[in-house]
């Protein structure tokens, strides 16, 4: 074994190079900073099992560049567990495998910054995580890049238990990979923004390829790419609250290969700002805005277990999720009119109704004494899961409105306005039918 118990730090405007190798034990290490010099390690502790992590670091200051290698038998085979992991520059190769355990356990802030990239691979040969960034948190600056890439038989590939900040052009790329267990689990925001990236990428065989269990923000000309793909769970899940704004793009990205269900599911809350870019491609379906070519636009994937389709609405100031397994709903049969002046409104109705959740548009054909009045409505926002549509003549200024809960399928209709100078208010209430209208909205 190498142990340094007391802190070394470089004095002066030189910098420290310090290379610690043990063959046959581990390497533990309390705080030092290196002034921009290099820093090599190995430790392995696999043929003295007893636990122990191949590497043990504290706290690490202005790193050059080098490696970090450690294997375990019964630990992890790096364990970070001081304040902080700083580079300042240069390359750095942080490889840790384990036989039972974590095979990089990070306790403190990955802080990458000027240009720097460091390389993080770390593999679990059991129930451990590849990698897990367990405490405090991942800091990527100043055109740093940070790659993370983690394996795990059953247990997360990547583990993100604290949140991550990409700011300034910098880059982050995650993979995660799992047989049985979830290949990314990210449960603490993530900060996307100053023309930064995040690039996150998941696969299991059995279990959900992403799962974003917290969400985050995407700003300022941030961009956000999440890609996930399972044999037969689903590809991405998101279960938090994920705000893209104005200026901001993400994609999210899901696939279910046994063509069982959903690839992408959604059982938190996304939203998307006026100026804010989102695709969201489930099952090779795409919706939204900015999505790559050669997608196929509109659908949604199969009835999964939980959450439900995804289908995007990106119209105005908003975007909405929406739990649908049908991209349009119509109305089965005509719903009475009620309100206005008998004159003109006597035995009125609300002929035909058609939302396309995925267009963002809707379609109302009132029938009146006179013929039939045709009413197109965009989609305006979302609020508690229901959906509102507005129209208006700007001449008349005549307005009609529809809210539409795509969960229960329940409709309001109302329709304010002037005929022959004289005010009136219609409205109408009934349910709508899920999937395509066909024959019985032709032959109305």
């Amino acid at each position: 074994n190498i142990t340094l118990g007391a802190n070394i730090e470089e004095v002066g405007s030189g910098k420290l190079n310090l290379t610690l190798t043990a063959n046959k034990g581990q390497v533990y290490t309390s705080t030092i900073d290196l002034g921009g010099g290099t820093l090599n390690v190995l430790g392995n502790t696999t043929v003295i099992d007893m636990g122990l992590a191949g590497v043990y670091l504290g706290s690490i200051y202005n790193i050059g560049g080098g490696s970090i290698t450690g294997s375990a038998g019964g630990g992890p085979g790096i364990r970070l567990s001081g304040s902080i992991l700083q580079q300042t520059g240069g390359t750095l190769n942080i490889t840790g495998t384990s036989s039972s355990s974590t095979g990089i356990l990070n306790y403190g802030v990955l802080s990458i910054a000027a240009g720097a990239t460091m390389n993080v691979t770390g593999t679990s040969n059991t129930s451990g995580t590849g990698v897990s960034l367990s405490t405090s948190g991942t800091s990527v600056q100043n055109y740093g890049t940070l790659n993370i890439n983690g394996t795990s038989d059953s247990g997360y590939g990547v583990n993100l238990a604290t949140g991550a900040a990409v700011g300034n052009s910098g880059t982050l790329n995650i993979t995660g990979t799992s047989s049985s267990g979830r290949g990314v689990y990210s449960n603490a925001p993530l900060s996307i923004g100053a023309g930064a990236t995040a690039n996150i990428k998941g696969t299991s065989d059995t279990n959900v390829g992403v799962f974003l269990n917290t969400g985050g923000s995407v700003t300022d000309n941030g961009v956000l790419n999440i890609t996930g793909t399972s044999i037969s769970n689903y590809g991405v899940h998101n279960n938090g609250t994920l705000n893209i704004e104005a200026g901001a793009t993400a994609l999210i990205a899901g696939t279910r290969t046994d063509s069982g269900g959903d690839g992408v599911v959604d059982t938190g809350t996304i939203t998307v700002d006026l100026n804010g870019r989102l695709c969201v491609i489930d099952n090779n379906v795409a919706s939204g805005t900015g999505c790559p070519s050669g997608k196929t636009g509109g659908g949604g994937g199969g009835g999964g277990d939980g959450g439900g389709a995804i289908g995007l609405v990106v119209i105005g100031g908003a975007a909405a999720f929406l739990m649908s397994g049908d991209p349009d709903l119509y109305l089965a049969a005509p719903d009475t009119l009620t309100g206005g002046s008998p004159v003109f409104w006597a035995d009125s109705r609300l002929d035909t109704v058609t939302v396309d959740l995925k267009g963002g548009t809707a379609e109302a054909k009132l029938f009146t004494r006179s013929g039939h009045l045709k009413r197109q409505l965009k989609y305006t926002d979302n609020a508690d899961g229901v959906n509102h549509y507005a129209w208006q003549n700007t001449a008349d200024k005549a307005q009609a409105k529809l809210s539409v809960n795509p969960r229960t399928r329940e409709y309001f209709y109302s329709e304010t306005g002037a005929q022959s100078g004289q005010p009136y208010t219609v409205k109408a209430h009934g349910w709508l039918t899920s999937g395509q209208s066909g024959s019985q909205q032709a032959a109305r």
